[in-house]
């Protein structure tokens, strides 16, 4: 990954509570963010997505999508 994009990364992780990413072909997307929403729920020891708000981010150049989550209060 390029500098640039490890630095956006690094960003979101600091602005949001929770966060996971992998990287992937725009072919093999569709589906992921499913999986993904249940990896950080399980990563995080969170009981659900009931109280949680996503954002995912696309990093489209590097094959990489990064989903973040934020508790609701």
């Amino acid at each position: 990954m390029e500098t640039n994009v490890d630095i956006d990364m690094i960003q979101i992780q600091e602005k949001h509570q929770y966060t996971v990413w992998t990287r992937v072909h725009a072919q093999h997307a569709k589906g992921l963010v499913e999986t993904m929403k249940a990896r950080l729920i399980q990563d995080n020891g969170l009981s659900d997505e009931s109280n949680l708000i996503f954002m995912l981010y696309a990093f489209k150049r590097d094959n990489v999508l990064m989903l973040a989550a934020d508790q609701q209060n």
